[in-house]
């Protein structure tokens, strides 16, 4: 086995993909998204983020049903979105998983709030629409076959 290279000051992050069916988009279009809060019209990025997570955090209990298991989701699509714009640092690693492939990447922007969604070409020739708004944009390196990679 090779030797695992620790990379002081720089952290790493696993951003799924949607179960992998956003895997492709992610590496074309060259970022890495979620989708926690693109029915919510609260900022989260910028400045104004800073006084804007209590009033998301209530916007996403109300979109989410009142039981226990309703206000967790919440808390963690919160706690996600938080880290995805706040710890998330330019030059961080990324890594993200497809069907059968997972691909590394450095981080190389601030998190941004995209209008548009992204549209693709799924492999069996169908239309796929990507819409998850808050971004960060992604300078993609190597690719690894999941079957390559032992399973412990």
């Amino acid at each position: 086995m090779g030797t695992i290279y620790e990379v002081p000051d720089r952290r790493y992050w696993v951003i799924r993909a949607d179960s992998g069916n956003f895997y492709a988009p992610f590496l074309r279009h060259a970022v890495v998204a979620l989708g926690h809060v693109d029915d919510i019209h609260i900022d989260v990025v910028g400045v104004a983020a800073q006084r804007n997570w209590v009033d998301l955090l209530r916007a996403l209990r109300r979109s989410e049903d009142a039981t226990l298991e309703g206000k967790r989701r919440a808390s963690m699509r919160l706690r996600q979105t938080r880290q995805f714009v706040e710890e998330v640092s330019i030059d961080d690693w990324v890594v993200t998983v497809g069907h059968d492939q997972l691909a590394i990447g450095r981080v190389v922007s601030e998190a941004y709030r995209a209008k548009e969604a992204l549209i693709f070409e799924s492999r069996s020739g169908g239309t796929v629409v990507m819409p998850y708004q808050l971004r960060r944009d992604v300078a993609w390196g190597p690719t690894v076959n999941r079957r390559q990679l032992s399973p412990s």
